[in-house]
């Protein structure tokens, strides 16, 4: 018996013998005709991924459901233009995975055109997985946060609550130079320039050369943008939104309150006595992680980063190591928030297109994807090679009975080509219980690569959660294609704006005193603040209004 015909059996038999199988998976129903159950998918490939189509993780999914894919891959730094070309008028292919469609993709091709298809009636015949999946979302609207403007479902989620990533613009202190000054963990923003002067003045590394650099950044990696840090001593502003926010159910942009310029003015005057790298608003975040990993010790006194593999290239390494969580700092009028950025469950990376020709078939293997066991597959690689279910005995986070056992670090974005996992790709649920479910020795060291999730999770928990800005941040909003139409132009210039404005006003290219009145006139009469707020406004109240 060949492999396929293997399958195909094993499929006929899970769904006429096992309609829930051990392991969770709903069984893959077995047409009348036995006709060879093939799938074409288009796929986002991740460079640590080497090869959708020889991955382990891919032929267990296989012999699981039963389902083989044919993966046409797609680098990721292309993904947008291909993507965009297939969809305006090439061939499609059953699915498209991970490729990021866009909510006005979404909008045009789903809500208008129809070249990816309404999958509601497909999710309640063919995915009781993903229905159980989003049950914990329910307060939030459940199955509605799916839909989009004309209340069908397009696209299907990426379900990882991730608790320290709502809290991931996190603070690192070199503590090594801490113990070698003697000095304590600043709570304020004065303590905290104290600390940095102290950092360029006092020769912390002890070479006898005046080479240390307070506080370090980049603009591109993930939440190591510092000088937003900062920011949460003075208001509830979130710049990764461009100023959006929310007070009491109405949509505000931030970027002219007065508490932002008192921010910039703090800002400013650390950049001007040498406290703030200029790098910290331009360099790449490569760069940042050789100021790290210098070979002689690292430069850096300060660094924000989601987590330390963002600021140095080997996690749970000498200098991954040396740098320690510092708690939101309190502002000169008692403010102290934590930047956060609430989870609810995205779309845009499974949808099924017109040409399909099974696409019952097409939701059975994605219903497959949102279970414990496929999770940790996808994340780690198989199971007794990668993870294993935990024996008892073992804990999980808050002390509970472990769920799972890591049996290698993770690897992630970082880190060699693999071809035994997906990573963080595609479509997956990674559930808070099944978070906090990895069970951790209690004599791991949290600053050891296989601590690093329990160091997450404890620091979000203990130094970020007390201080989080949930009730002031903007969810995601899915906009009509005659929103998107207007909204899209005026949201590009205005991104572009906050940039050049953030830079201008920390660096005093733009002087505080004499250019804040004209940043307050152009946010409106050039940008079109009022018509941007009134539009997110009717999209906020239209998804969430009820809820």
């Amino acid at each position: 018996m060949t492999k396929r015909k293997s399958n195909r059996t094993l499929a006929a038999l899970l769904a006429l013998c096992l309609p829930l199988s051990a392991s969770g998976f709903t069984g893959i129903t077995a047409h009348a005709e036995e006709e060879e159950k093939v799938l074409h998918v288009v796929v986002g490939k991740p460079t640590v991924v080497e090869d959708m189509n020889t991955n382990e993780t891919s032929q267990w999914l296989e012999e699981i459901t039963g389902i083989h894919v044919e993966y046409e891959q797609i680098p990721l730094e292309n993904i947008n233009e291909k993507v965009a070309m297939m969809l305006a008028g090439g061939e499609l292919p059953d699915i498209f995975l991970n490729c990021g469609i866009t909510d006005a993709q979404m909008a045009q091709y789903g809500v208008e055109d129809q070249y990816l298809i309404p999958l509601d009636d497909l999710i309640d015949e063919y995915a009781p997985n993903l229905i159980e999946a989003m049950k914990p979302f329910e307060d939030q609207g459940g199955m509605n946060l799916l839909r989009d403007v004309d209340g069908h479902i397009y696209s299907l989620p990426e379900i990882n609550p991730c608790f320290h990533c709502t809290r991931a613009l996190k603070m690192w202190i070199n503590d090594e130079w801490m113990q070698n000054l003697g000095l304590e963990y600043p709570t304020t923003t004065e303590e905290f320039k104290q600390m940095l002067i102290a950092f360029r003045d006092n020769d912390p590394n002890g070479n006898g050369e005046k080479d240390e650099i307070p506080m370090s950044g980049d603009i591109d990696g993930w939440y190591t943008q510092s000088a937003y840090f900062l920011l949460g001593a003075f208001l509830p502003m979130s710049p990764y939104k461009q100023g959006f926010g929310l007070d009491n159910g109405k949509v505000v942009n931030l970027s002219t309150d007065e508490r932002f310029r008192d921010a910039l003015a703090y800002l400013n005057d650390l950049y001007n006595e040498g406290l703030m790298d200029p790098g910290t608003l331009t360099q790449t975040n490569d760069q940042l992680k050789k100021l790290v990993d210098n070979p002689d010790g690292s430069l850096v006194g300060a660094t924000t980063a989601g987590y330390g593999g963002q600021f140095t290239t080997e996690i749970g390494g000498d200098r991954y190591q040396l740098y320690r969580p510092l708690a939101p700092l309190k502002g000169p009028d008692g403010v102290q928030y934590a930047y956060s950025a609430p989870y609810t469950p995205s779309t845009g990376n499974f949808v099924i297109t017109k040409d399909c020709k099974n696409p019952e078939l097409a939701m059975q293997w994605a219903n497959a994807l949102y279970t414990n066991e496929a999770c940790s597959t996808i994340f780690n690689g198989v199971e007794g090679k990668a993870w294993r279910f935990a024996k008892d005995g073992e804990v999980g986070f808050e002390g509970q009975p472990a769920l799972w056992t890591a049996l290698i670090a993770y690897g992630g974005d970082v880190g060699s080509t693999r071809n035994d996992c997906w990573t963080q790709m595609g479509i997956y649920n990674f559930s808070a219980e099944w978070r906090a479910g990895q069970s951790i020795d209690p004599d791991t060291d949290p600053y050891s690569a296989d601590g690093m999730e329990y160091l997450l999770y404890t620091t979000t928990k203990e130094l970020y959660d007390p201080y989080n800005m949930d009730e002031y941040a903007l969810p995601a909003l899915k906009l009509t294609e005659d929103e998107n139409f207007t909204v899209s132009p005026l949201r590009t210039e205005w991104n572009n704006y906050f940039s050049e404005m953030f830079f201008n006003f920390v660096t005093g290219a733009w002087n505080l005193d004499s250019d804040w009145d004209n940043h307050v006139n152009n946010v409106e009469n050039i940008y079109g603040m009022s018509q941007m707020t009134e539009i997110y406004q009717e999209a906020y109240d239209r998804q969430y209004g009820a809820n």
